[in-house]
């Protein structure tokens, strides 16, 4: 009997359509025995050729018949096609069928297979019937695996775990439990308040990816009993030894996180991998592995174990992606973006093809993130990363951080209400939960997440640290401040800790930064650490970051590369050398003058000032006469840039000496960047600068009144102050009094002035105090308003300068006052004491320097280093300046050292100079060096 021509037709499109999608890795069978709708029942695996454990429908229309009914875009070509029946039977069965279901139009001549995904939104009614639209532009081919897959993928539903407790995760194969202990411990672990007669290996596990304290208890060393305190008395945990020793993975995996944890050692850590009998426990061995790495900052050792991990070809869908969502951190954040972005957005489908796999979901999660940070400055996909992170495990940790910060807080209130000083260590609770979600950000791959946990421990762990703590200590949790990428924390932490104390923190901390190992996440907090502690460093040290900096400044392109900083490099290590100047050995100094001497003019003008505050930064003493003729003789450097060199080359070239005075007297002010010290210029000059400062200082009183105000520039005010005080015959002081006596300017306007009369005041002539203490009088009591506020450091400061103005009678009543009032007006009185005090003063200034304010206790220490010149200094007040000048930090050093004069034969001076020659801050060191070199 002869078969019908369409049947043939029919039966080999089937079959052709399903050899393109076994060719596509998929597996499949046509139905053969009934005609109801469905042709072929696929199978889609992922391109390890795993089953993604769903089945997808698809009826096959083959020859040309089905192509007759086109659609035209409005340049002439084809869409795609309409499909259509007059009898709607068959898209009712489509659309009411469990599977999800492909219509595919069979183009046989051309071999082409066009499909859509048969929904409700796309089936069109035609009254009679119904149709559809296939596009053109959709065929079965490699480039729509992917969305040939999501269709398929559509009939798995997600899990809800909203009200989880600790009974969440059941019927877990045991290649799952394992990443869930490490992912998603809460529903591994035994609840709190459940005691059981026992644990498994696993629930140890997930219990130590928590810090439980009942498995702390039961795992330390001391601990002959361990027995788990709340759990069943008869039960017996393993000791720590014990653990590592076990043949259960899970054991010897809870005893060497612990270690880690704990003690700090990571050997056991790394070498899990060696013994993991089994691909989950390899999966995870390499995972814990990693995050080591990572809180190292070495993503090239996390990588190159992932690697040789991958290649095994033997973990589940789930561990593949683990894997790889690891391997995309360690890339993106060795600079290889597009690498990192392409493998993150492969590894995010597992959301789709294991919806009901919860540790699948963080996984993917982590994805979108690491996907949505190597796209690029606002190239994200902000949904995506949105999308991919709101799901239970990041809520959890979440929660964890939330219930750790707020512990924290509970602590603090607590510590306030007793002493008046919250000044805790962060209680164990909070520490533990912190530490926890920063783990469990790092084991899910989030190191978003990650740094976040991780900069928020580090943060509460600083903040109760003072002069005293153990350098060790503080510098530990510098560094992992720093690793965090908190590069505006790790700033303002580093020069707190090196101006206050402890000042070895900086240096230990600074010493563990190592620049060509920066990553995309540590980068600007490598060079914001170093920069902060710039001035503690061990010379060898700033030696060698001078060497790479000068190195990268000439040649950036690898570290661009591997950091891809989203900073000015440049600024950065132009900053990060000035800050090491006073630390570098003067070979490294010349280097730095030689490098910026040997650059063409510089004619930007943010760069020109940036370079120009490094130039001006250089101690004195180290230029040669060489580089100041050098100096002199660049042309073409923008301005700030082109006085800071005029003011080195001034004292080796007449040039420069001419043009400067030449300058000065056209009423230049910006030649005063170029001048070291007023007294130097010439009558004629100091006049021309006068009458312009005095201009300026009108000026801006005028635009003040009209609400309009010059930001930056010039400090005019304290220009012609310093001029006036020092050439008096040229003075202009009708501009001064109109300044500090306008109630519109703002309080920087006069903050300057008031600082040179507080400082100088004291040698005016009494013709002159008598008309200044009339217009410091009202500042000084707080009723004039400046900037419409009440500015406290204009009124100390105008109370420091009162000081200086007035009688020594009232200077003393004036001291009094100063000391009843706030830390800013006691301050003010400690250094009204220092320049004017006594030896009867010395009690004070010692009572002074125990203020637990800095502010207050610095110029108090200054002052007792004067009495001890003069001989007066008692015991305890030695003593104490000994104490600050060894550990104290740079601020409190400094103001001891710069009161002790170098030439000095008092014994009691001299020890006092050793012992600040041995300070961490070089500034200080130089200070107090009789043979000093700069």
């Amino acid at each position: 009997m002869r078969a019908p021509r369409n049947e043939a037709t029919g039966t080999s499109g089937e079959s052709e359509v399903l050899a393109q999608f076994e060719r596509l890795g998929w597996g499949g069978l046509i139905d053969s025995r009934h005609d109801t709708g469905t042709d072929l029942y696929l199978r889609p695996r992922d391109a390890r050729r795993f089953e993604l454990g769903v089945v997808m429908g698809v009826q096959v229309k083959t020859g040309p018949s089905h192509f007759t009914a086109p659609k035209r875009d409005a340049q002439g070509d084809i869409s795609g096609w309409w499909f259509a029946e007059d009898n709607r039977n068959h898209f009712d069965y489509w659309l009411r069928h469990a599977l999800p279901h492909l219509l595919i139009l069979r183009d046989q001549n051309k071999e082409k297979s066009f499909w859509v995904h048969v929904t409700p939104e796309r089936v069109v009614s035609t009254g009679k019937g119904a149709k559809i639209f296939v596009p053109a532009s959709q065929t079965v081919d490699v480039d729509h695996n992917q969305a040939l897959s999501e269709v398929a993928l559509t009939q798995l539903e997600t899990s809800s775990w909203e009200g989880t407790a600790w009974t969440g995760a059941v019927n877990l194969s045991s290649g799952d439990e394992i990443r869930y202990a490490l992912i998603t411990p809460r529903l591994i672990a035994p609840h709190p308040n459940l005691g059981p007669r026992s644990i498994t290996g696993l629930e140890a596990l997930a219990m130590q990816v928590l810090l439980r304290t009942e498995l702390e208890r039961t795992l330390a060393p001391k601990n002959n009993d361990r027995l788990i305190p709340g759990f069943d008395d008869q039960w017996q945990g393993l000791s720590l030894d014990e653990a590592g020793e076990s043949e259960d993975w899970c054991w010897r995996a809870t005893a060497a996180l612990h270690l880690r944890l704990y003690n700090g050692e990571t050997t056991a850590m790394t070498r899990l991998t060696q013994n993991a009998p089994s691909p989950s426990e390899r999966a995870a061995s390499v995972i814990l592995a990693c995050t080591v790495h990572f809180e190292e900052n070495d993503p090239d050792a996390a990588l190159q174990i992932l690697n040789d991990a991958l290649q095994h070809d033997d973990y589940s869908p789930v561990d593949h992606a683990w894997l790889e969502t690891h391997r995309a951190r360690a890339l993106l954040e060795t600079g290889r973006h597009e690498e990192a972005f392409d493998l993150a957005m492969r590894a995010q489908r597992i959301h789709r093809e294991a919806p009901h796999d919860l540790t699948g979901t963080a996984i993917s999660g982590a994805c979108a993130s690491t996907s949505f940070r190597a796209a690029g400055w606002l190239k994200g996909d902000i949904a995506n990363i949105i999308q991919g992170s709101d799901n239970p495990v990041s809520w959890w940790r979440a929660q964890l951080m939330s219930y750790g910060l707020a512990n924290h807080l509970s602590e603090e209130f607590r510590a306030w209400t007793e002493t008046g000083q919250p000044r805790t260590q962060g209680s164990g609770t909070a520490h533990r939960r912190l530490m926890s979600a920063a783990l469990l950000a790092s084991l899910a791959g989030d190191h978003e997440g990650w740094r976040g946990a991780t900069g928020s421990l580090a943060e509460m762990l600083l903040i109760a640290n003072d002069p005293t703590s153990s350098p060790q200590a503080v510098s530990d949790q510098l560094t992992l401040l720093r690793l965090s990428g908190d590069s505006r924390g790790v700033s303002s932490a580093t020069h707190h800790v090196a101006l206050a104390g402890p000042p070895v923190a900086a240096r230990l901390a600074a010493g563990r930064v190592d620049l060509s190992r920066s990553t995309r996440t540590s980068a600007l907090a490598d060079l914001e650490l170093l920069t902060a502690a710039g001035d503690t460093l061990e010379e060898d040290f700033a030696d060698e970051v001078c060497t790479w900096a000068l190195a990268t400044l000439s040649n950036p392109e690898e570290y661009l590369v591997r950091t891809r900083p989203t900073f000015a490099v440049t600024y950065k290590i132009i900053y990060l050398l000035r800050s090491m100047l006073w630390s570098m050995s003067d070979a490294s100094v010349h280097r730095v003058i030689e490098y910026f001497l040997n650059q063409p003019a510089v004619s930007d003008g943010p760069t020109a000032e940036t370079f120009a505050r490094l130039i001006r930064a250089i101690p004195e003493t180290v230029w040669t006469d060489d580089e100041r003729r050098r100096a002199a003789e660049r042309r073409g450097d923008a301005p700030y840039l082109r006085e800071a060199y005029l003011r080195v080359a001034v004292r080796a070239a007449k040039e420069s000496r001419e043009e400067l005075h030449r300058r000065a007297r056209a009423g230049e002010l910006i030649i005063l960047e170029a001048v070291d010290d007023v007294r130097t210029l010439s009558t004629d000059a100091v006049a021309a600068l006068v009458e312009r400062l005095s201009d300026v200082v009108h000026t801006d009183i005028r635009n003040a009144a009209i609400g309009f105000r010059t930001s930056g520039g010039l400090d005019a005010g304290r220009a012609l102050t310093m001029l006036n005080v020092w050439h008096p015959s040229t003075a202009r002081w009708d501009a001064v009094e109109s300044l500090l006596s306008d109630p519109n300017l703002a309080p920087e306007d006069c903050l300057g002035t008031l600082e040179v009369l507080a400082v100088h005041g004291s040698g005016l002539s009494s013709t002159v105090k008598k008309r200044l203490l009339e217009r410091l009088a009202p500042l000084r009591e707080g009723k004039v308003l400046i900037g419409d506020l009440e500015h406290d450091d204009a009124r100390s400061l105008a109370a420091e300068a009162f000081a200086a103005l007035t009688d020594d009678l009232t200077r003393k009543k004036l001291v009094r006052e100063l000391l009843g009032g706030d830390a800013l007006h006691r301050s003010a009185g400690a250094r009204v004491i220092e320049r004017f005090g006594g030896p009867s003063d010395a009690d004070l200034l010692l009572v002074l320097a125990g203020d637990a304010n800095e502010t207050v206790r610095n110029p108090a220490l200054a002052g007792l280093a004067a009495v001890a010149v003069a001989g007066h200094a008692s015991a305890p007040a030695l003593t104490l300046l000994r104490w600050h000048l060894q550990s104290g930090g740079k601020r409190s050093a400094s103001a001891i050292a710069s009161r002790l004069p170098r030439n000095s034969t008092s014994p009691t001076i001299s020890e006092l100079l050793k012992t600040a020659a041995r300070h961490p801050s070089a500034r200080v060191r130089s200070a107090a060096r009789s043979n000093a070199r700069r």
